[in-house]
């Protein structure tokens, strides 16, 4: 319709993984430095998170309709999407709670906005709960398929990563 040509089309997770590859590369503190970078506290933090890049990290992007799982090191690349999105959550508190899509996302991403926190967080549980049960199997797939290498660090990003508590129970469960 606007008649423009593409130059470049790329799967999200390729996509992610390159970035992740660009930015940290081999030795994310190393190639900062040559490049004379004046970086924010937020992106130095990240890349001394990042620590040994050649450690696979795991990236775990969580859309809208769906989660993508990405593990990257240098030379490596696996990935899979995992059925669940920020609509999992949203439609789950919509329907308990018979509220708009909007204020759903309001209440996800900042529970004091519900008047009893307690119970949206009981409304996502079993969403919560197969979010981590498919992490894990996936982290265990990636192991299996791939022995000599262990994933070390996973960062969160994507819209759904803004579910409050999300990092929380993925880190220590319920």
């Amino acid at each position: 319709q606007l008649g423009l040509q593409p130059d470049f089309l790329q799967a999200d997770c390729l996509a992610l993984y390159n970035f992740w590859m660009y930015e940290y590369g081999n030795d994310p503190l190393a190639a900062a430095a040559i490049a004379g970078q004046e970086e924010t506290d937020q992106l130095n933090h990240v890349r001394r998170s990042a620590g040994n890049s050649k450690s696979p990290v795991a990236l775990l992007d969580v859309g809208e309709d769906a989660t993508n799982m990405v593990m990257c090191a240098p030379g490596l690349v696996w990935f899979r999407t995992l059925g669940f999105g920020w609509f999992c959550f949203r439609r789950a508190v919509v329907q308990e709670f018979k509220l708009t899509l909007s204020q759903a996302d309001q209440w996800l991403r900042d529970p004091l906005k519900c008047p009893n926190p307690a119970s949206m967080y009981r409304a996502i549980e079993p969403q919560l709960e197969s979010l981590a049960q498919e992490v894990q199997q996936t982290l265990e797939l990636f192991e299996k398929d791939a022995p000599e290498h262990r994933v070390q660090r996973m960062f969160l990003c994507g819209g759904g990563a803004r579910l409050h508590g999300l990092l929380r129970y993925l880190c220590v469960g319920s």
